[in-house]
């Protein structure tokens, strides 16, 4: 009997690994694994300080942040499974969500027989979610597309690779994730490309007021951004913007 509640069970435990990977997180901060080291060339006149990290990240947190998201990714194939029984057909191990950036790619996936089975109304559904929809220079920054290229990453190739950045702490912003309030770099400075051994004076150090630390995702297209906040967005989108709008069709 088709069923939302597997799809439901697989975003569960993507956010229990969400919240392992704050919880994680944390520790590490709270350890003071950071900081500013004076240089030894600093001179009285024009001290500088270097960022320095001495402590390395726990080598679980790629493992952890990178199951999170598989769980995002399967939540999408087990829709299609449910989607397939509830159109009164049997789903089969050629049966996937398809990500796709082209019309082509798409094309290829029906052909594939990824979406045999499904019928038209939610078919046209999954269409219109594709990636390619919103055009060439779009697709690869979409959500759904990010998503597919850090599990394929976390999948094929390696486990997820984490740095720790650091950037003026002005370039912090604040923002609410469901009922937390989070800090997060600024886009600016998520792309500044500042890693650790950023170099301050005591001008920079005043103008600035503090230096803020995160852990950044190292590859992929979110190369750069604090991976908790990557994993929530990911998560919230694609349990609300895409799975989310199938749920009519298993009342």
């Amino acid at each position: 009997m088709a069923s939302y509640n597997s799809v439901e069970i697989k975003l569960f435990h993507a956010r229990q690994h969400l919240e392992s990977l704050k919880a994680i997180l944390q520790g590490y901060f709270e350890s003071k694994p950071c900081g500013m080291i004076r240089d030894a060339d600093s001179t009285l006149d024009q001290p500088t300080f270097t960022f320095s990290v001495m402590k390395p990240i726990p080598a679980r947190l790629g493992l952890v942040l990178g199951d999170c998201l598989q769980n995002v990714r399967s939540a999408l194939d087990y829709l299609i499974w449910e989607l397939v029984l509830a159109n009164q057909q049997t789903p089969g191990k050629h049966n996937m969500f398809p990500i796709c950036t082209t019309e082509k790619s798409f094309k290829d996936a029906i052909r594939a027989r990824r979406l045999e089975g499904v019928a038209p109304e939610p078919l046209a559904l999954i269409d219109s979610l594709q990636p390619y929809r919103a055009g060439d220079l779009d697709a690869p920054g979409l959500p759904l597309t990010v998503l597919d290229e850090l599990v394929n990453i976390n999948k094929h190739r390696r486990v997820l690779f984490t740095v720790v950045r650091s950037i003026p702490g002005s370039s912090m912003e604040t923002i609410q994730v469901g009922s937390e309030t989070w800090g997060r770099p600024s886009v600016e400075a998520m792309q500044s490309d500042v890693d650790f051994g950023r170099k301050l004076t005591l001008q920079d150090a005043q103008t600035h007021g503090s230096i803020a630390a995160f852990v950044a995702i190292g590859e992929g297209p979110a190369k750069g951004s604090e991976a908790t906040l990557v994993a929530s967005a990911l998560l919230e989108f694609t349990a609300t913007e895409v799975a989310g709008q199938f749920t009519r069709f298993f009342e």
